[in-house]
């Protein structure tokens, strides 16, 4: 089987932002412009139109829908667009579709393929919903601590887990003078030491440090950007991100989270903050991009960003639900000097690079090629 005949569909559940929905654009862009037939099913959102101007078969059908009676119907219509499209290959980002696709590769003999985006709960219930993105051909994780989890908790054969990290897509250049205009919109203050954190929100537990935070960072003039977090703007503030308004830092501003806005929160600030401590993330696209534009990064210790963290080189890792540690990361860092965080800068950036698409995307189409070559043999 020639891999630029067997066309891929890829089903992801809405294509907004977000770092599944931006790690999967970025791919299927990649592997279109390599000669390999990539469609797309979603139930919508802002990257579909965009994929459709590059040319990649857009289907919409509500793939986003957890409904026991919609998710039966989506067997149907995802088997109907495989046999329309003669494609191959099923390759699922999510759970809900992934009960569809299963049946939908029964019924059209083709094969499937999942990506474990995320440690997903694990619970009786949920670990029963959970286990279906093991039941395909091959499951493909971001981070090794990821499929270790995977193997483990869902007993899963580990030579049908293969690890296979996402890739970092260029960041838009900024300039100094809408720099500054960036700053003036947002109110920074001059000379103050800035912090970035990209997330929704931070879902911390409680912890019994706050005087010791708060000592360990009150005689530096930090700023903390929350970007991509207007939703909680207001009153809901403190509630979302209560250890860093109330223990850690008293200077929060919160900002809309467009790529633009992001690149220009990089380029002024001393370090990413990647908080999650409630559960781990499976990857860390964010951190990875921050590592793109050489910022160093302060993780929590824990899922991918273990991989793509070296503590003390290109940033450093903390424990989970430990703020006092996180602060007391955040003093070290800032404590050092104009080589050792030029060092740092150089160390993320070596880091990133090994993330290229040039190296990821080959493996993925040998992937492809191999399984596609068992389904038109078996048909």
């Amino acid at each position: 089987m020639n891999l630029f005949t067997a066309k891929i569909i890829h089903i992801v559940p809405k294509m907004d932002l977000g770092g599944v929905e931006e790690s999967t654009k970025l791919l299927l862009l990649q592997l279109h412009s390599r000669g390999t037939s990539v469609i797309l099913i979603s139930s919508g959102g802002r990257f579909c139109e965009a994929l459709s101007m590059s040319g990649i078969p857009v289907y919409l059908a509500p793939v986003d829908s957890r409904n026991p009676i919609t998710l039966f119907f989506n067997i149907f219509r995802i088997a109907k667009i495989i046999k329309k499209e003669s494609a191959a290959i099923i390759h699922c980002h999510s759970r809900a579709p992934a009960w569809s696709s299963y049946f939908s590769a029964l019924l059209t003999n083709s094969r499937l393929i999942t990506t474990f985006h995320s440690y997903y709960g694990h619970r009786l219930m949920k670990k029963f919903y959970s286990r279906i993105m093991t039941k395909s051909d091959l499951v493909i994780t971001p981070s090794n601590e990821l499929r270790c989890h995977i193997i483990k908790t869902y007993d899963t054969n580990p030579e049908k887990v293969i690890y296979l990290p996402h890739f970092v897509d260029v960041f838009p250049q900024v300039n100094p003078s809408s720099t500054n205009q960036f700053k003036h919109q947002y109110e920074i203050p001059q000379n103050s030491r800035i912090l970035t954190l990209v997330s929704r929100s931070s879902r911390w537990k409680p912890v019994d440090q706050k005087n010791q935070a708060l000592s360990i960072l009150s005689d530096i003039n930090i700023v903390l950007l929350i970007i991509g977090a207007s939703k909680d703007r207001g009153k809901n503030q403190s509630k979302v991100y209560p250890p860093l308004k109330i223990n850690l830092i008293p200077n929060i501003k919160f900002i809309d989270g467009t790529r633009n806005n992001i690149a220009h929160a990089f380029s002024i600030s001393s370090c990413l903050l990647s908080v999650s401590s409630t559960k781990p993330e499976g990857f860390g696209m964010t951190i990875l991009e921050a590592l793109s534009c050489s910022l160093p990064v302060i993780a929590t210790n824990h899922g991918g960003a273990v991989d793509l963290i070296d503590h003390k080189k290109n940033g450093f890792l903390f424990e989970p639900h430990d703020t006092l540690d996180l602060a007391l990361k955040v003093k070290m860092l800032l404590a050092l000097n104009k080589e050792e965080i030029l060092q740092m800068r150089s160390e993320a950036f070596n880091k990133a690079s090994r993330y290229n698409p040039d190296f990821i995307v080959p493996k993925l189409q040998i992937i492809y090629e191999e399984l596609a070559n068992k389904c038109y043999k078996s048909n």
